[in-house]
């Protein structure tokens, strides 16, 4: 019996997932800070750009250093990105700091 090979078109299968998708998933949006939760952000994004002046680096290349895109990065800073703790560790672990120590004063 020989292979049976399907070349799969990436444009066309992620239409069908998008369209055959649960409808509370939606793609590349984050999800919005509850105003419950925006002042704990913005004190989160400020403690991050305290560390990162603090080293003398621009977010840029902060970014760059921890592998984590300059934008997510800036929105980090600004408190106005809803992220995993996935994207702050790197953060912390450049500034080698633990996340008890980083949220001691928050």
């Amino acid at each position: 019996m020989g292979k049976c090979t399907i070349k799969l078109n990436m444009p066309i299968v992620l239409g069908i997932l998008f369209i055959f998708r649960p409808k509370n998933i939606s793609f590349m949006k984050p999800k919005e800070i509850s105003p419950d939760h925006q002042v704990l952000m913005i004190g989160i994004g400020s403690r991050i750009k305290e560390l990162r002046k603090a080293k003398q680096l621009s977010y840029i290349e902060l970014a760059n250093l921890i592998g984590i895109s300059r934008n997510t990065y800036n929105q980090l800073e600004l408190g106005i990105i809803n992220f995993q703790f996935g994207t702050l560790l790197p953060v912390l672990k450049y500034h080698g700091i633990s996340l008890s120590e980083f949220f001691k004063d928050l």
